[in-house]
């Protein structure tokens, strides 16, 4: 009888421990989960927001800009300021400003001067300059009356200005920063639309009177854009042009466009000099010097390709060519984000 009861009574205790356990578990499992889900969270730190930029309804016009709403492709409409990343800028602009008919006088041949200032001082800029229809673009815009309507419009860079696309009104300093949506492929000016196709969008205000500031927008299919060459430098002053990868970026000191720099997103980067005279036994030193000081190369003649000249070529393997032509001589050498002779973009160098 004693046996029993000792034996019951392990067993009692026994059972109570795991129900004591399995309690813990089963009936704190919520708080438990909290616990963790706030740790979580914690160690992962607060969340990064980005601020909101408004995306202006520019296929809905007449929607309340406080409240923009957007179709998406897919028919549905959504409401409120859209945030959108920091713009990163694709390629430069030109040394000057260029007009609509190429002659250098700043107007076109028609009634409405153009007016481009690029990406610096009074105008538009927007980014991404190249994409698809129906990206969105960020426009940021500087140069006009405080508080003024401004109107944006689409259409050929070579042709009559679309339909009012959408209005806003400046800042109190006459700037503005919108999202825009690129006009949908079947409402561009040369329906559909082909590679390197330009569309431009052109901002009026009264203060501009007949002028208006441009941008242009690239298509470009979003196939390789980071690899492809997919943009293109152009340099009027010492005339030559040079095709680079999506988001490389250029840009020279003041006014001086003889030596421009290249940089890629990564670790690609490249240079052009442009040389007075066509010695290239004498340039190569001072320029291997300038560029690469204590740096030991070797040199060769370069007899294929489009322009013949000279190579220097440095341990690291990277590749200096020297052209001359028209009296100067055209000083290059790109590298891709390996650190590797970018052949294609040496390749795609063209003199004027």
């Amino acid at each position: 009888m004693i046996k029993m009861m000792k034996s019951t009574s392990s067993r009692i205790l026994l059972l109570a421990i795991v129900m004591v356990l399995s309690g813990c578990s089963l009936l704190g499992g919520g708080q438990g989960a909290d616990a963790t889900e706030e740790a979580a969270q914690v160690a992962a730190g607060p969340t990064a927001t980005a601020t909101p930029l408004a995306l202006a309804p520019t296929l809905a016009v007449g929607t309340p800009t406080d409240m923009p709403t957007v179709e998406g492709g897919d028919g549905e409409t959504t409401g409120g300021p859209t945030p959108l990343p920091e713009p990163t800028q694709i390629g430069a602009p030109t040394a000057t400003p260029e007009d609509g008919n190429g002659n250098g006088d700043g107007t076109d041949s028609g009634d409405t001067p153009a007016v481009n200032t690029g990406n610096s001082g009074p105008g538009i800029s927007i980014s991404p300059q190249l994409g698809e229809p129906l990206d969105v673009i960020v426009v940021h815009g500087s140069g006009f009356e405080p508080n003024e309507k401004i109107t944006f419009h689409w259409g050929a860079p070579d042709g009559s200005t679309g339909p009012e696309y959408y209005s806003m009104a400046t800042d109190e300093n006459g700037n503005f920063e919108i999202g825009l949506k690129v006009l949908p492929a079947d409402r561009w000016p040369h329906s559909p639309p082909k590679e390197r196709d330009l569309l431009q969008l052109r901002v009026f205000s009264e203060s501009l009177g007949e002028n208006y500031y441009w941008a242009n927008f690239t298509y470009v299919p979003r196939v390789n854009a980071v690899t492809s060459l997919v943009q293109t430098y152009e340099n009027a002053d010492f005339g030559y042009s040079i095709s680079l990868p999506n988001q490389w970026t250029w840009s020279w000191v003041e006014d001086d466009t003889s030596d421009v720099r290249f940089d890629s997103p990564g670790a690609g980067n490249g240079f052009i000099r442009v040389e007075a005279g066509t010695s290239t036994s004498s340039l190569i030193p001072s320029m291997m010097s300038q560029e690469f000081s204590g740096q030991s190369y070797t040199t060769r003649s370069i007899s294929s390709g489009k322009y013949p000249g000279s190579e220097a070529v440095l341990n690291s393997g990277r590749v200096v060519q020297f052209i001359p032509s028209g009296g100067q001589t055209y000083i290059l050498s790109f590298v891709n984000d390996s650190g590797a002779y970018d052949t294609n973009i040496h390749g795609s160098l063209t003199l004027k």
